[in-house]
């Protein structure tokens, strides 16, 4: 957010929080002002609506974390190392940032489409390295004989479903298995461990 002036700043860290806090629908543009220390009238001279807020604040969430995600991963990594790099940085990144999958969560049982909208949006800057690259890297592995033949995109989706699994579920996850605490840096190691060697010892050839 090195481009925001520093009020901007104020109102997307207070909208995160409010937003996070009462969802959507519940949050209101006063609570937001008050979250900020500015006044509603200051708001809504940056934002005029609550929607255009949260539009923004979510596509805010999610760019950092595709970016983070996206501009680490090198391409030119033999293909067990480049899994093994994307599933513990997609991993690390959904860890730090979990107003993400709240998010998320809350679009995908929306009937609009602001998810699909802010990821074509991302995915169609040049800066990012767009999952069709991740799956082109995952053919010239099938082709060079380095893992075995499989549908590249189905990999994907795979990796990016376990991956994010573990925090979607988080609640039910603790509430079966109360001893295990789902935020703690050792649980997440061990999750990261056991994703990549189920994924690596089922695609080797």
């Amino acid at each position: 957010m090195e481009h925001l002036s520093e009020t901007e700043q104020k109102i997307y860290q207070a909208a995160t929080r409010v937003f996070i806090h009462h969802g959507r629908d519940g949050a209101r543009m006063e609570d937001i002002a008050k979250e900020a220390g500015i006044n509603k009238a200051l708001l809504h001279y940056y934002f005029r609506s609550k929607e255009k807020l949260y539009a923004n604040v979510f596509e805010q969430e999610i760019r950092k974390v595709v970016m983070d995600l996206f501009q680490s991963i090198n391409l030119e990594l033999d293909i067990q190392t480049f899994l093994h790099t994307f599933i513990f940085t997609y991993i690390d990144r959904l860890h730090q940032n979990p107003f993400v999958v709240q998010f998320m969560l809350w679009e995908m049982r929306s009937p609009n489409t602001l998810i699909r909208e802010i990821f074509q949006k991302i995915f169609s800057d040049d800066q990012y390295s767009p999952p069709q690259k991740v799956v082109q890297k995952i053919q010239q592995a099938i082709k060079n004989r380095k893992i075995r033949k499989l549908e590249a995109r189905h990999l994907l989706f795979n990796i990016i479903g376990m991956c994010i699994y573990t925090f979607i579920a988080a609640p039910v996850i603790t509430t079966l298995f109360p001893e295990l605490k789902v935020q703690d840096k050792s649980f997440i190691t061990q999750r990261k461990n056991e994703i990549f060697n189920l994924i690596w010892n089922g695609i080797k050839p």
